[in-house]
C-alpha cells in the first residue's frame, strides 16, 4: 500500500530525483539523491533532499466520506495517516559542474550516519619533494630535500569523493570528506558506498 509520494521543491528537467534513496529504521527520515541538479547553469552539480515523517491519527466514524475503502471501517477504528515533508536540502560544500553529488546515498538505519558520494568530483593530490612514511619518518632515513616546505597540488579530475554527515536534531551536518588514499584521475571513488554502524 502506498502511504506517501515524495516530490522535490526544485522544479527542473533531468533532476534525476530518486537515483538513490535511503531510509532509517523507523522511516522517520528518508534521504533522496538528485545528481542531475543544475543550479544556475552548472549541469549535474547534484543535490540531496531529506524528508521528515509526521503521523496524524483519527478515529473512523463508520462512513467512507472522503476516504477510499472497499468497505466502511468499523466504528471507532483508529487510523493513522503518514505524511512526509521536505525538511532539508543538502548541497556539497564544494559544489562543482558534473560532480553528480547524490549519485549514491546510504545511511545506517540505526545510527542515522549518512554518506553521500560525488563520483565525478575532483580530488587533489598533494606532492612534496620529501618522502615521508605514515609514522612521520623519511623513507630509508634519507636526508630530506627541503623539510617538506615545497608542495605541489595536482587536481585529479573525476577522482571522486564521499562526504559523511551526522544527524543533529532534525538536520544533517557535514562531519568529514573522504578521498581515496591513492588519488588518480578517473577513479570515480564512491560509486559504491555502504555504512555499517559508525563506519564506512
Amino acid at each position: 500500500v502506498q502511504i506517501a509520494k515524495l516530490l522535490p521543491t526544485t522544479k527542473q528537467v533531468d533532476l534525476e530525483f530518486g537515483t538513490s534513496v535511503a531510509m532509517n529504521t523507523d522511516a522517520t527520515s528518508i534521504i533522496v539523491g538528485a545528481p542531475g541538479y543544475n543550479p544556475t547553469g552548472a549541469p549535474e552539480t547534484g543535490r540531496v533532499y531529506q524528508y521528515k515523517q509526521s503521523i496524524t491519527s483519527f478515529t473512523a466514524d463508520g462512513s467512507t466520506t472522503n476516504l477510499t475503502f472497499s468497505e466502511a471501517p468499523k466504528m471507532n477504528t483508529v487510523l493513522q495517516v503518514y505524511r512526509y515533508t521536505q525538511n532539508q536540502t543538502i548541497d556539497s560544500n564544494d559544489a562543482g559542474i558534473y560532480n553528480r553529488f547524490g549519485h549514491q546515498v546510504t545511511m545506517n538505519a540505526e545510527s542515522n550516519l549518512l554518506a553521500i558520494s560525488s563520483k565525478n568530483a575532483s580530488a587533489f593530490k598533494r606532492i612534496s619533494f620529501d618522502k615521508f612514511k605514515s609514522d612521520g619518518s623519511t623513507v630509508l632515513n634519507e636526508t630530506t630535500f627541503d623539510f617538506n616546505t615545497t608542495k605541489f597540488v595536482d587536481e585529479e579530475l573525476e577522482a571522486g569523493t564521499v562526504r559523511v554527515y551526522d544527524r543533529y536534531g532534525d538536520f544533517y551536518s557535514l562531519d568529514q570528506q573522504i578521498e581515496s588514499s591513492e588519488i588518480d584521475a578517473g577513479d570515480r571513488f564512491g560509486q559504491g558506498v555502504s555504512v555499517y554502524k559508525r563506519g564506512l
